[in-house]
């Protein structure tokens, strides 16, 4: 059984209002209002977050960078969503891909690892970037340089993070 990770103070509910800007969400917490920095700074696939509940913390840095294009399961009907547009920031992603290929001596190894904060089945490209020619093709030379791409899924609790599975993924 996997140890979970405890967060020093646990996370608290709110309901968010509405997203502000890219950066912060308006969070309705116990009758009180509060603008908080979002950690996903890019949209959160095509979903409309208005009236859904989230796990609120004070954060510690607040220049973290995690878009987050598709949710890879089932959406239930109940759940507004929207249309999205074509996603072609991968230029920190590329570089980053290329420095860790970059770094490896003959027969080193390293793992680009993708991970979930729910039970993704399977990563999947859904839509296509505006680059993707461009990033698989940084993705395969990193691979034939020895990098091997996984898949980790994590369970959030207002307590912490547990590890629920990791395996090898394809990427196409």
């Amino acid at each position: 059984m996997p140890v979970p990770y405890l967060f020093e103070t646990p996370l608290v509910e709110g309901v968010i209002e509405k997203r502000k800007s890219q950066f912060t969400m308006l969070v309705n917490y116990e009758g009180e209002v509060y603008s908080c920095h979002c950690p996903t700074t890019g949209r959160v696939g095509n979903l409309d977050l208005a009236g859904r509940p989230c796990l609120m913390s004070k954060s510690k840095d607040e220049k973290r960078k995690t878009p987050l294009q598709h949710l890879q399961l089932e959406i239930p009907d109940y759940v507004k969503t929207k249309k999205v547009t074509p996603f072609s920031s991968t230029g920190r992603m590329t570089k980053h891909v290329k420095e860790l290929a970059g770094s490896l001596e003959e027969h080193q190894r390293a793992i680009l690892l993708t991970c979930f904060i729910y039970d993704n089945p399977g990563f999947r490209i859904i839509e296509r970037s505006t680059n993707y020619d461009e990033v698989k093709s940084v993705v395969d030379s990193s691979i034939s340089k020895g990098v091997e791409t996984w898949q980790a899924n994590f369970k959030l609790t207002p307590t912490g993070v547990t590890l629920e599975k990791y395996f090898k993924i394809d990427i196409e």
